[in-house]
């Protein structure tokens, strides 16, 4: 019975079983794709891979990837893993993020990844700069009923020792299942 013999690849310093060209499967897939045997995979930059992700509008380079809470989040080897794509952008054109500042972005667009749009600050001047009072003002105006189904009109408000906003019915019936669990113990 005759054994089969396994050849090796013919480039120096690889013991792979030839596959096709006198190649192991290795080198022949490299050489499909790179034209060269012993090319290795091309390294991309990040900046250019976020770029290609990039849509000009007006003034702002809005990131269409991967967003998390409105932000642009990249994955990269590279970077050391998740990283968020205006600070990435801002590193690679500008510099590094001074320490104990974080970038603002002065258009209110999360998805913004222009360097000129982006200013390093405090976290306190951050949080000032920012909508959330507005936003909470708003959701609390166009607010119509609670969320179980109870009207918001001001017989139905009360205004707690902190000020916080809460509906009377709510408060009511929270009470009197809280005197029947009492009473039941």
């Amino acid at each position: 019975m005759a054994t089969r013999r396994s050849i090796a690849c013919s480039l120096v310093d690889c013991n792979g079983q030839v596959n096709s060209r006198g190649w192991c499967s290795k080198h022949y897939w490299r050489w499909r794709k790179y034209g060269d045997p012993l090319q290795l995979r091309q390294p991309v930059d990040v900046l250019d891979l976020i770029m290609r992700r990039v849509e000009k509008q007006a003034d702002c380079w809005i990131f269409t990837g991967h967003l998390l809470k409105g932000y642009g989040q990249i994955h990269s080897v590279q970077l050391g893993g998740t990283r968020l794509v205006h600070v990435v952008v801002y590193e690679r054109l500008v510099g590094s993020v001074p320490d104990g500042l974080e970038l603002d972005h002065l258009c209110r667009t999360p998805a913004c990844c222009n360097p000129a749009h982006l200013e390093p600050v405090t976290h306190a001047e951050n949080v000032a700069r920012g909508r959330f009072l507005e936003v909470v003002a708003e959701r609390r105006n166009t607010m119509t009923h609670c969320k179980n189904g109870h009207e918001r009109v001001p017989e139905n408000i009360r205004i707690t020792k902190t000020g916080a906003r809460r509906c009377l019915p709510c408060v009511q019936i929270w009470g009197r299942e809280a005197y029947r669990r009492r009473a039941v113990a």
